[in-house]
């Protein structure tokens, strides 16, 4: 019986591994984005010295609640000659293929929030941003004049504090 079932889960799995087969195959031909790999260009360094902020706020409602939320702001330095600069989303089903356009070195966005009891607004604000940090992360890239791109950024997991380390 256990052989049995070993087998029907490796057959559930089979597509699974197709499919990731697949994904690695396409990603590996073009910049993971859609973009001919010969736009980016290895030679030049990637965007670096990605820096994490949390930014909070909190006002005491009627019902004597605390609605607060948190945004995070993710920085970098800025490129030579960066005419704009690409964003990468990456959740836990992977990367996104649609990139998000940046003018400015830094992006923010809103990462927790809830109306919580004064007593209990730190552990709700431990286990939303937690969450965040296990489920969303951003990688920044350069575009030059050319149209020539830098190499991704490091990884910056949503809702991480300080400067973000390279892997």
């Amino acid at each position: 019986m256990q052989g049995a079932k070993r087998g029907a889960m490796a057959h559930r799995r089979a597509p699974f591994a197709f499919l990731a087969a697949v994904l690695a195959i396409g990603l590996a031909g073009c910049g993971g984005d859609g973009e001919p790999a010969a736009r980016v260009d290895p030679a030049l360094a990637p965007v670096d010295r990605l820096q994490g902020k949390l930014i909070e706020r909190s006002r005491t409602l009627p019902s004597g609640l605390v609605d607060w939320d948190i945004d995070w702001r993710l920085c970098w330095r800025a490129y030579p000659e960066a005419v704009h600069y690409e964003l990468r989303t990456l959740t836990s089903e992977g990367a996104s293929p649609k990139l998000r356009r940046h003018d400015s070195t830094c992006r923010t966005i809103s990462v927790a929030g809830k109306a919580s009891k004064p007593s209990e607004r730190a552990k709700d604000r431990l286990v939303l941003l937690g969450f965040q940090k296990g489920a969303v992360a951003y990688m920044v890239r350069a575009v030059l004049p050319d149209g020539r791109r830098t190499p991704w950024s490091p990884a910056a997991p949503a809702a991480t504090e300080g400067p973000i380390a390279a892997p």
